[in-house]
């Protein structure tokens, strides 16, 4: 009777074996750490969509008759936001969050976030990872940066001269801006356009009043009324900027942001009751292309243009004031109907920096 005979693995085959593990394995651990670097990407991105809400419902649930809003700039330490005057406590159970952010509206406008090892950034109700890369040293306030609004991406100085970048009711195009409020490890930047798109707008007319829910006995023949915002103004803002790239955040800058900018320290909106204050000198890129704005130490003038352009902010006393940035290198108020050669639009955006390297 024969036996059989057991037959084992040549090592040729057993190379083989080896081999195709080892294509396998080259193959699935970068696929597998992709899905689990994804996945942590989105659990970040979670997080910080559930911060927002987090931050939304704190200003919801804290607002008083004597608080109106919680407006302005925030940064966050631990369970709470802080202002220059204000702290506000939020109920978040996340991963934790670091960060800066604004809120306009008593809404989260837009934030820069560091959460679980990852750059965020909000813009426009819509959170982004964004890579190391994106971090960045701060720009200096008044650095000017060429930027096209509508393709959304870095353009150069030739372009800008070509294409009469600063020209007044200019919205199109490649376009000169101006960096401001940005710090070290900021993943994005707020930049401010160098000209007017749009002059000789009330803040405020009688008709978007009555639109928003005003009532004709609220409203002033003379002094119109502040109470609802800037409605005009932003009205012509979003009809400026209709076909830019929307994640860019195009709005008005605050009046907090131009005190900021300017060093006024004891400026806010809110309770500020004087007409305002000068700050001409090294803050010229911000008032320039005004008209007859040279006299006063402005970069550039331009006849066409109106002698003030609009912020986001009414006059903390006068129903018919509101605040905006004066040809004569100041943060004014003014009010009425009539005013209309102060209401400017000059937009703000919020730009990544990776767009910019």
């Amino acid at each position: 009777m024969e036996h059989s005979k057991n037959k084992g693995f040549t090592l040729i085959e057993l190379l083989a074996v080896i081999v195709i593990l080892a294509i396998i394995a080259l193959i699935a651990t970068p696929l597998i750490m992709g899905v689990i670097n994804n996945a942590r990407k989105n659990s970040s991105k979670d997080n910080a969509y559930g911060f927002v809400k987090a931050v939304e419902f704190s200003v919801a649930t804290n607002m008083t008759d004597e608080e109106e809003n919680f407006d302005g700039n925030y940064t966050i330490e631990g369970k709470s936001i802080k202002s220059e005057k204000k702290t506000l406590p939020v109920k978040y159970k996340g991963t934790p969050v670091s960060g800066e952010l604004i809120i306009h509206n008593n809404t989260v406008e837009e934030g820069t976030f560091r959460i679980g090892g990852y750059n965020i950034t909000y813009e426009d109700g819509i959170a982004y990872v964004l890579d190391k890369s994106n971090v960045t040293t701060a720009y200096a306030d008044g650095t000017a940066v060429y930027f096209n609004p509508e393709t959304g991406e870095k353009c150069t100085q030739a372009e800008y001269t070509s294409n009469d970048g600063s020209a007044t009711n200019k919205k199109s195009g490649c376009m000169r801006w101006y960096t401001f409020g940005d710090k070290t490890g900021n993943t994005t930047v707020k930049m401010i356009l160098d000209h007017n798109t749009s002059n000789w707008i009330p803040w405020v007319s009688r008709e978007d009043y009555i639109e928003a829910g005003g009532t004709d006995g609220e409203w002033n023949e003379t002094d119109g009324n502040n109470s609802k915002g800037p409605i005009t103004v932003t009205k012509k803002l979003k009809e400026d900027t209709k076909n830019w790239k929307q994640e860019i955040s195009p709005r008005l800058i605050t009046a907090n942001e131009v005190a900021a900018i300017t060093g006024k320290n004891d400026f806010d909106s809110k309770t500020y009751t004087e007409w305002g204050y000068w700050f001409t000198g090294a803050y010229a890129w911000l008032y320039s292309y005004l008209s007859d704005c040279e006299e006063y130490g402005c970069n550039k003038q331009d006849q066409n243009a109106s002698w003030g352009y609009a912020t986001s902010d009414k006059h903390a006393s006068m129903i018919g004031r509101a605040w905006f940035v004066d040809r004569s290198g100041g943060l004014d108020s003014y009010g009425g109907v009539s005013y209309t050669d102060f209401f400017a639009v000059r937009p703000v955006i919020t730009l990544s920096k990776s767009k910019l390297s």
